[in-house]
């Protein structure tokens, strides 16, 4: 492979991977990956558990919370991302001897502005 083919590639990569992202203006998680993360295997559950919460809290006030949660629950379980999106804190593990899945969450969500306004979220 030549070196124009591998970035011919590399750039198609990046194009498929951008197109399946939604827009989301406003979106208060931009340039926050720090709090909305999968948990790393160095951090306690302790620190995650506070980090998760923090998540749910910006996007509380987020205006883009519904489309954010909307494109989330659009996406085949396996595509959806890991760590907190659309509100949503992920359940912090499965039980012993059994597989986690992208799709566990602990239930505690946060309730899209909109909602409050009597829009359906």
């Amino acid at each position: 492979m030549t070196p124009q083919n591998a970035n011919a590639d590399w750039i198609s990569l990046l194009a498929r991977i951008f197109d399946e992202l939604p827009a989301l203006p406003g979106a208060a998680c931009a340039g926050r990956p720090d709090l909305f993360d999968p948990a790393d295997t160095r951090e306690t559950a302790e620190s995650v558990a506070s980090r998760y919460r923090a998540a749910a809290a910006v996007c509380a006030s987020c205006p883009a919370l519904t489309q954010c949660r909307a494109w989330a629950d659009s996406l085949n379980r396996h595509r959806r991302p890991a760590g907190v999106v659309g509100g949503r804190i992920p359940d912090p593990g499965p039980p012993a001897g059994r597989r986690p899945t992208r799709e566990t969450f602990s239930g505690s969500t946060v309730k899209s502005p909109a909602a409050d306004e009597g829009a359906v979220a």
